[in-house]
């Protein structure tokens, strides 16, 4: 049902652009009707996101509740021992990419790998303790779970990218978007030959 509104929401757009491209001339009455009906599709869209939005938040608060019920003491895992997993895991590299995790805020606007296809999604709702970041897509449906220590990787490898500054500090940024290329760029000098550039046949 989703998909079929979606699908007639465009056909109307493009049908209203083609109204203003086939017409001889483009009058001011004219413009004004195309402009005063694509206003009110945006706000049907943008209602429609905030109310799918609202569901899958009120889902989330639901399921941790029960979870941390059934458990009797909470089953999420709390930010320092969050922590602890990932050093363990991953050694003191990934820390810095943790905590650019854990400053991550509601709002904020990720690129993510999604079955292998990079998505732009918006975070929607962070687990009390940290544990679950759920992320949707432009229709406000849930694309998209992670576990705080599988983000903090993903942004470490580069395949996870920040699309905006989640109102962090400017040394915070500028010192993740070093770390970032450092990353990159050691990671293109271990797998490809100096001369050649070609990547080399170790594996």
């Amino acid at each position: 049902a989703g998909d079929k509104g979606q699908n007639a929401v465009r056909k109307r757009i493009t049908g209203l652009l083609d109204t203003i491209v086939q017409a001889e001339v483009v009058t001011p009455e004219l413009l004004n009707r195309v402009l005063k009906e694509l206003g009110s599709l945006i706000r049907i869209q943008n209602k429609a996101y905030e109310e799918n939005l609202k569901d899958l938040v009120a889902a989330c608060e639901q399921e941790q509740t029960l979870l941390a019920l059934a458990s009797g003491a909470g089953v999420s895992m709390a930010a320092d021992t969050i922590a602890l997993h990932a050093d363990e895991a991953g050694g003191e590299a990934l820390q810095e990419w943790l905590k650019r995790v854990q400053r991550l805020r509601v709002g904020n606007s990720l690129l993510l790998p999604v079955d292998s296809t990079p998505q732009r999604l918006k975070l929607a709702w962070i687990g009390k303790n940290l544990d679950r970041y759920v992320f949707v897509n432009v229709k406000g449906l849930k694309a998209l779970t992670l576990a705080p220590d599988v983000l903090a990787r993903q942004l470490h490898s580069g395949e996870a990218v920040v699309l905006d500054d989640g109102g962090e500090p400017l040394l915070d940024r500028a010192q993740y978007s070093m770390l970032q290329k450092m990353h990159r760029d050691l990671v293109h000098e271990t797998t490809h030959d100096n001369l050649t550039g070609l990547l080399n046949r170790r594996e």
